[in-house]
């Protein structure tokens, strides 16, 4: 604080000290604490076939690569993913529009245009809900997608009617774009020299 003088009547000064002025409310960093927090306990534990990873020199964006599920159309592909986290986080979700396949993926609750993901796990958000759930979730979405709630309507509606035609179709896309080779280690944080894992 800083010294007001005020002066009596007689023309004296009296020495006043004034109040600090206190920190506005939320002023702490809660998301950046939070993401912190999921960021290292993903790099500690990461969920099965999925791993992420906060981008150098962002915090609320993440960068995350999940594996297509065995039993899937989407197995042996390794699908990369972007992740933005609003200012209100954990309060407010990251919102659908905020989480991206920077992989192509055929799949009907991927946006093809706006690559767009439909999740109930964000649809239905609770703050206390981490972020290894939403990316198990988003990696069962892949063999088990979400028809009410289509992205892509033909896509939903060839798994409906032809679903050998449509898991034939997606396993021919993931191996156009989203297959590496068979057992290789993929370099996940480039800016951690040598720190390689396998998803």
């Amino acid at each position: 604080g800083f010294v007001l003088n005020v002066t009596e009547a007689n023309g004296s000064r009296i020495p006043m000290q004034k109040h600090q002025t206190p920190s506005p409310p939320g002023s702490t960093d809660l998301p950046k604490e939070r993401l912190d927090k999921e960021a290292s306990s993903i790099e500690n534990d990461p969920p099965e076939g999925c791993v992420a990873w906060p981008r150098e020199g962002k915090t609320r964006t993440w960068e995350a690569i999940v594996s297509g599920l065995v039993d899937s159309p989407y197995k042996g592909g390794m699908f990369t993913l972007r992740i933005d986290f609003p200012q209100e986080y954990p309060l407010v979700a990251p919102k659908i529009t905020n989480v991206y396949f920077e992989t192509p993926i055929y799949h009907c609750n991927v946006d093809k245009d706006g690559d767009e993901v439909c999740g109930d796990v964000l649809w239905d958000w609770k703050p206390e809900r981490k972020m290894s759930e939403v990316l198990t979730s988003v990696r069962s979405m892949l063999s088990s997608p979400q028809l009410t709630s289509p992205a892509v309507a033909p896509i939903a509606a060839l798994f409906v009617r032809n679903r050998a035609r449509h898991d034939k179709n997606a396993r021919e896309h993931t191996r156009h774009h989203a297959m590496l080779p068979a057992g290789c280690l993929t370099a996940l944080k480039p800016q951690q020299e040598g720190k390689t894992t396998r998803v």
